[in-house]
């Protein structure tokens, strides 16, 4: 018995690892971008992405994507420096193609797709929302016309006030 006692403890004491290794692999909130590098901000936005639910990082998503184009603009801006200081004419400059950039895009764009996914949710969700509390007025309406005692139809009315009150949002 002692045995089994023992391994169910090792297991809950491993259950409870596990646990704290994922909350650690949440990528914060409220970080600071400006000093990231490029590659860190690529990486911090797909594990933002990866890790948590879309309705929380929506301020992290734009000061990453502030954050990232002042550095690259930056950085490009260095390079045309470098090619007009080397002799070369500012009409022949291009800008070279960065894969960091790309993956920035493509991260970015996941992020606006799946924004617009739950949106889209929450909507549906909205319009339920009001249907219910269409009902529950026409609920409080027919207590009006209610022959019940007054103490009961308050609180009858309480009641289709607090169910009303949890229904959530409804669209505006």
């Amino acid at each position: 018995e002692t045995e089994n006692k023992s391994d169910s403890e090792a297991d809950q004491a491993n259950d409870g690892d596990a646990k704290s290794e994922a909350n650690e692999e949440l990528p914060p909130l409220g970080v600071d971008y400006s000093e990231f590098s490029k590659e860190l901000m690529v990486d911090s936005l797909q594990k933002l992405l990866d890790r948590r639910p879309i309705q929380e990082i929506r301020y992290e998503v734009e000061n990453i994507k502030s954050a990232f184009y002042k550095r690259h603009h930056l950085v490009m801006e260095e390079k045309k420096a470098a090619f007009l200081e080397s002799g070369g004419k500012e009409e022949e400059f291009k800008l070279p193609n960065d894969p960091l950039e790309d993956q920035y895009k493509e991260l970015y764009s996941s992020y606006r797709q799946r924004k617009l996914e739950y949106n889209k949710v929450l909507e549906v969700q909205k319009v339920d929302n009001l249907e219910k509390k269409k009902e529950i007025i026409e609920s409080i309406k027919n207590l009006i016309h209610s022959q019940d005692s007054l103490n009961k139809t308050f609180n009858d009315f309480r009641d289709l006030q607090n169910e009303s009150r949890a229904v959530g949002p409804v669209p505006q």
